[in-house]
């Protein structure tokens, strides 16, 4: 039975699982880590992507493989949610932190 959840945690943290494993150790875990400091049209952050870079030593101390990436723009985020997709097709647990800006822009939600 494939099972897929969705949970969403503070901090910019979703966690997307699928298949239960009886044995956690076997658990296939992937950590897509972004952080954003530079905008085109909007205020550049001082601290987005110091804090993915500690996100990401934290989830690879939790047995995560991370997939570490900063500064995208949104088709390179998009690209990286497909590869996180990918790597736990067959079965595991996903992780996705974004660290950055989370804009509105006529009912989108995007990331400026």
């Amino acid at each position: 039975m494939i099972i897929l959840n969705l949970i969403t945690l503070p901090l910019g943290v979703v966690v997307f699982s699928k298949d239960v494993v009886n044995d956690e150790r076997d658990i296939n875990r992937v950590a897509l880590v972004i952080g954003n400091n530079d905008y085109q049209y909007v205020k550049p952050l001082n601290n987005a992507v110091n804090d993915s870079v500690l996100m990401s030593q934290e989830f690879k101390k939790l047995g995560f493989k991370v997939l570490h990436y900063t500064n995208l723009d949104l088709k390179s985020m998009k690209a990286s949610i497909r590869e996180l997709e990918k790597q736990i097709a067959g079965g595991g647990m996903g992780v996705l932190y974004f660290a950055g800006h989370g804009v509105q822009d006529g009912g989108n939600i995007g990331t400026g």
